[in-house]
């Protein structure tokens, strides 16, 4: 059975894209850049903030400039929009009262994911959470998930990944989990291959139960 469920944080737990993309915007037409619709924002987030300001200006463009500008408008402005998904509190209780433990695993700076978490004050359920510069590797790489399994003290066969990513999917199977996709969020399988997958987050419960003993 599942002790322990690793989530990632944006597109998983909180719709953060508006907030994502208005920050964005404002960002790179001050650099004299087009602005981009929300649709192409969302195709470009799930790999850290440099390689999504990169994408948005183009690789050739790119200056670090640009992404500390965003980095200081999201600071900013990180919760004027974003909002939980609908039925994460209700699976938080559930997970506690099952004595089950949940963890975060970000490729958000950790001073980021934790303003997003205490804000909605989702530290109370999760045992820990964890930037992208958590653990000097990010995901899709396997690092972070061990890291978050050894610190809790449980195998892989125990644990469940659960993201809107190729790169969850990848640094959850790398490390030997289950792992469940989440078709609502922004991001893409491309070639992972996740063993469950959910439209809306509160179709984890029955994953959760089904591997209950």
């Amino acid at each position: 059975m599942f002790n322990l469920i690793i989530f990632d944080l944006d597109g998983t737990l909180v719709d953060t894209i508006e907030d994502i993309h208005e920050c964005l915007n404002t960002t790179i037409s001050k650099f004299g850049f087009p602005t981009i619709s929300l649709e192409l924002t969302k195709s470009y987030v799930g790999d850290g903030m440099k390689k999504l300001v990169e994408r948005a200006v183009g690789e050739e463009n790119f200056d670090s400039k640009i992404e500390e500008q965003f980095r200081s408008y999201y600071a900013e402005n990180i919760v004027n929009r974003t909002k939980l998904y609908d039925g994460v509190t209700d699976i938080m209780n559930y997970l506690s009262g099952k004595n089950i433990a949940a963890a975060v695993i970000s490729n958000k700076s950790f001073a980021l994911t934790d303003k997003i978490v205490k804000h909605f004050k989702l530290n109370k359920y999760l045992f820990s959470w964890h930037g992208g510069d958590s653990f000097g590797e990010k995901k899709p790489s396997p690092a972070p998930v061990l890291k978050v399994l050894e610190k809790y003290g449980t195998t892989s066969d125990n644990a469940l990944m659960v993201g809107d990513n190729h790169t969850d999917i990848l640094s959850g199977s790398r490390a030997g989990l289950k792992t469940c996709f989440c078709e609502y969020g922004y991001g893409k399988t491309g070639k992972s291959k996740p063993d469950f997958r959910i439209s809306k987050f509160r179709d984890i419960l029955t994953i959760i139960t089904e591997n209950i003993k």
